[in-house]
């Protein structure tokens, strides 16, 4: 028991440090999930914050690109651009779009976008929110 107690302890702080490598400024991160409100800024925030996407962090960002989905739909073109030129990028935006913390009203308005105002260049997207709202049954 003793050696068990030890070893945690010896090995705590090579976790922290760790920790601190893959998110050395979660503070920080936090804070910049307040600046989100552009599709540039979203990538510029998804490629020096990526590894602190949890907690707090997370639920600041998602709130952020699902305002942009419901309520700058015009400049979906511009985050499309920005996900064809970045794989990575991407697949994290994808991602937010099944986000179970999706809030109903935003995510209605996300899914009439799709379904009235799809840009060209956004057709796979649009596919993807309807799909997703298909799936949720959360829209009729």
């Amino acid at each position: 028991m003793k050696y068990a107690l030890w070893l945690i302890v010896a090995l705590l702080p090579g976790y922290q440090i760790a920790q601190a490598l893959d998110c050395p400024d979660a503070k920080s991160a936090e804070e910049a999930t307040d600046q989100l409100h552009s599709w540039h800024n979203v990538y510029q925030f998804f490629k020096r914050y990526r590894n602190c996407y949890d907690g707090s962090v997370a639920e600041g960002a998602e709130d952020k690109i699902q305002l942009l989905w419901a309520d700058h739909w015009s400049t979906l073109p511009e985050m499309i651009a920005l996900t064809n030129k970045d794989r990575e990028f991407k697949k994290f935006i994808w991602q937010r779009i099944s986000d179970e913390d999706f809030p109903r009203g935003e995510f209605e308005r996300a899914v009439r976008h799709a379904r009235g105002e799809c840009p060209q260049v956004a057709t796979n997207f649009c596919r993807a929110i309807l799909s997703e709202a298909e799936k949720t049954k959360q829209i009729q």
